[in-house]
């Protein structure tokens, strides 16, 4: 099958309306629902399973980097990115993007990282439910040496399991350095410029010139898939970021929970197991 035949053009332009919508609506990237996507489409073109998987990460973290660009223009309108923590963050996610990425791209089993990210995700969610709701401040502390440090390892993560860091990102930021909940989504996507655009740039260097990749890939990125759902993306990315500035942090925090417990079960691979085709 090509990638250019109705099926995976469908597919994958659905696929980026809505990782553009929920980027500016949640501040987070959408792996969690690209990678899948184009592994069953890469697997439609007979990409070996494995290469299929780190080709999925790599074209997921290049799309996140496309849509996170324009999410973050939109939020930082409204005045909701602190562009000094967004810039702190995503510098050192940059370069944890780039160790992650090159470890995934060269030696590590994507699936058992998956597994380890998945416990931290539903850990992440016990915290949030039997907590108090976390005590926000107008003007948070600037701690830049612990975002630098948070940074790192948010982006080293993205790097490995090809997303966009959001999904810890956010939590870390309202528990760990009390952001407002609509401040800690705009300055998540901010962080996500960096840190998806390094990750994306590692699996095109670490993927240049590896054998049985298909046509018209660029590294570890399709061009193609990239593109269909980079522009698709795009159109959604600015409507959801409008959207969350109209919603509560008592909404907002609920609707957190629920993707992160979402992609914590579905990461440790208990859908799969279950047989269940969530």
């Amino acid at each position: 099958m090509s990638i250019f035949d109705p099926g995976p053009v469908v597919i994958l332009v659905s696929c980026g309306l809505f990782v553009g919508f929920a980027q500016g609506f949640l501040g987070v990237g959408g792996s969690f629902i690209m990678v899948p996507v184009t592994v069953v489409v890469f697997q439609w073109m007979n990409v070996p399973s494995e290469l299929g998987v780190k080709l999925a990460f790599g074209t997921s973290l290049a799309v996140v980097f496309v849509s996170a660009l324009r999410s973050s223009l939109e939020h930082s309108k409204r005045g909701k990115v602190w562009w000094k923590a967004a810039v702190s963050f995503g510098l050192a996610g940059s370069v944890g993007a780039l160790v992650g990425a090159t470890l995934t791209a060269r030696y590590l089993p994507g699936d058992i990282m998956g597994t380890v990210f998945g416990i931290i995700l539903l850990l992440v969610v016990v915290r949030l439910l039997i907590s108090s709701p976390p005590k926000t401040l107008d003007t948070p502390e600037s701690l830049v040496a612990f975002w630098l440090l948070g940074g790192f390892g948010i982006g080293m993560i993205s790097g490995l399991l090809g997303i966009g860091g959001g999904i810890l990102a956010l939590p870390l930021m309202t528990l760990g350095f009390k952001f407002g909940i609509h401040r800690a989504v705009g300055t998540s996507i901010g962080m996500m410029v960096f840190t998806s655009g390094a990750g994306a740039l590692g699996y095109i260097l670490n993927g240049w010139g590896m054998t049985g990749l298909p046509e018209l890939s660029l590294g570890l990125v399709h061009v193609p898939a990239w593109g269909m759902m980079a522009a698709a993306s795009i159109v959604t990315s600015a409507s959801g970021a409008r959207s969350t500035h109209r919603l509560s942090a008592r909404v907002m925090v609920p609707i957190l929970a629920g993707l992160m417990t979402y992609l914590g079960l579905r990461m440790i691979g208990l859908f799969e197991w279950l047989g269940l085709p969530l």
